[in-house]
């Protein structure tokens, strides 16, 4: 048994935790900023604005590259990580922007509903807390 163990334990726990507390923070972060996308978006909708502006996401992942540098981090690692964050946000945008034909729990009236076409258009139709029925 290696008898440094004991003390790299006691050593590493309070590193871990740290960590740990670092990780709530950026969840904490990402939360907030999740927070003003949805701002954005009311904003975007009032002015009809598209979800996707590629200017100010590319001016964005510059600015950052050249931070992450001078913070002695990998440029290309936090390229990658705010592509994901910025198409996760563009993703969240643009479901928030659709239009929604059908108000959730309205009726539709199909006629000939028992039909083929109804048999086609039914299932297309047809969403959680919909009624439906022919």
């Amino acid at each position: 048994m290696n008898e440094d163990k004991p003390a790299f334990e006691e050593e590493i726990i309070p590193l871990r935790n740290e960590i740990d507390g670092i990780d709530s923070r950026i969840l904490s972060l990402l939360a907030k900023r999740q927070a003003q996308v949805e701002k954005v978006v009311r904003l975007k909708k009032k002015y009809h604005m598209p979800v996707y502006h590629p200017a100010r996401e590319e001016d964005l992942i510059s600015k950052l590259r050249a931070s992450a540098e001078k913070a002695g981090l990998e440029p290309d690692f936090l390229e990658d990580l705010y592509r994901v964050i910025l198409r996760q946000s563009r993703v969240e945008q643009t479901d928030k922007m659709a239009h929604k034909g059908v108000r959730p729990g309205a009726s539709i009236l199909i006629i000939g509903g028992a039909g083929q076409m109804g048999g086609f258009l039914h299932p297309c139709l047809k969403s959680p807390g919909m009624r439906s029925g022919f």
